[in-house]
């Protein structure tokens, strides 16, 4: 199917005669969208970012006047150079919807798609339909308004970064062994549910070392630097040489985690509340972010819904979320601040190794 820019819109309206000549026009409710927001991981008025291949949350911000508790769906279609995806036409993941008005605070807020972005391109136009025709179709007063398009968008192709993880097999000095932390709390799917959640590239090459695991018997519990040197030697003897690598120590330490800023390597604990976000954090760091106080500002979407492993966290981000850069949080309370997601955006990582510079604790 081909885009024919505004001369959908007729079609559309003749559609919409169509239906008018069947449809109860007595009714009086009057269903549009105000507004469809793209979003991969936070979104401000449009203007973030989009990457080629990630998954996407379309939301739909539904209006009915007057107010009118009757559900309705919708479905979506995404257009690029002129032409109709494959995948297109796509239905919604929570309708049909009962609402009276848009709320971006809750899931069901919205009218909401989920789809994959496609390749890297300059010219993409999504379109939503409130109230399509079909067996969810509602009678209504005006059909005419049920049509919102986005404007153009361009989606960029960003590179898979490597991140390799190590279980720490940990021996306290003087104290009890205490082994190496539990493969759920680690693995794909699981541990790095923060750092997919996040930060920008469609995927990471998240996978385990070679090795079962590295044992240590140094103390960590005033830092884990001696730690994050033997990794990042461990790192240069890898081949393929990994972008990052990551050292996973069982349980709770006195301190959430430690990094290198702007370098390779890092280490964390594997308490339930705090090692997802621990670990965003620590590659935060060995992007070259310090600490801040940011509070995010604006409403993040998990869109593959990671971080409902372990935490059984909701989809949607609270506007008053701490930036992942805070200090010393807990995994529910984290998400990314605008600033930061675009600094991941344009980040090396994505074309280039990172080089080692300094060493920070959190």
């Amino acid at each position: 199917m081909r885009w024919p820019g505004r001369a959908l819109g007729g079609a559309a309206l003749a559609a919409a005669a169509l239906l008018s000549s069947s449809a109860d026009l007595s009714a009086q409710s009057d269903f549009t969208i105000a507004k469809v927001e793209v979003n991969q991981v936070i979104q401000i008025n449009g203007n973030t970012e989009l990457v080629a291949g990630r998954s996407t949350f379309v939301r739909a911000f539904i209006r009915v006047q007057p107010a009118d508790p009757t559900p309705v769906d919708g479905l979506m279609r995404v257009f690029v150079d002129g032409v109709e995806s494959a995948d297109s036409p796509i239905f919604s993941t929570n309708g049909p919807l009962s609402s009276t008005g848009p709320d971006p605070s809750i899931l069901d807020g919205t009218l909401n798609f989920i789809f994959i972005a496609p390749p890297a391109t300059s010219n993409c136009v999504i379109t939503v339909e409130v109230n399509p025709a079909g067996p969810n179709f509602v009678p209504e007063s005006d059909l005419s308004n049920n049509i919102r398009s986005t404007g153009t968008l361009s989606f960029t192709a960003l590179k898979v970064p490597e991140l390799t993880y190590v279980p720490i097999n940990y021996s306290p000095p003087g104290q009890t062994p205490l082994g190496v932390p539990e493969n759920f709390l680690m693995e794909p799917g699981t541990g790095d549910g923060f750092v997919m959640g996040i930060f920008p590239p469609k995927d990471w090459y998240y996978h385990r070392s070679d090795v079962e695991s590295k044992a240590w018997n140094q103390s960590l519990s005033g830092s884990g630097s001696a730690l994050i040197s033997s990794l990042q030697a461990d790192r240069l003897m890898m081949d393929p040489v990994p972008d990052y690598i990551y050292g996973w120590v069982p349980g709770a330490l006195p301190y959430n985690g430690q990094s290198t800023i702007g370098g390779p390597a890092s280490m964390g604990n594997t308490q339930n509340i705090r090692h997802q976000r621990t670990f965003a954090h620590e590659i935060g760091h060995n992007h070259g972010l310090s600490h801040n106080n940011t509070k995010v500002n604006s409403y993040g979407v998990d869109v593959e819904h990671h971080l409902n492993l372990t935490e059984g966290l909701t989809q949607i981000k609270p506007f008053d979320q701490n930036d992942i850069m805070v200090a010393g949080l807990l995994t529910p309370v984290a998400w990314v601040a605008q600033n930061n997601y675009n600094f991941f955006l344009a980040h090396p990582t994505y074309v280039l190794p990172l080089e080692l510079t300094t060493t920070n604790n959190e």
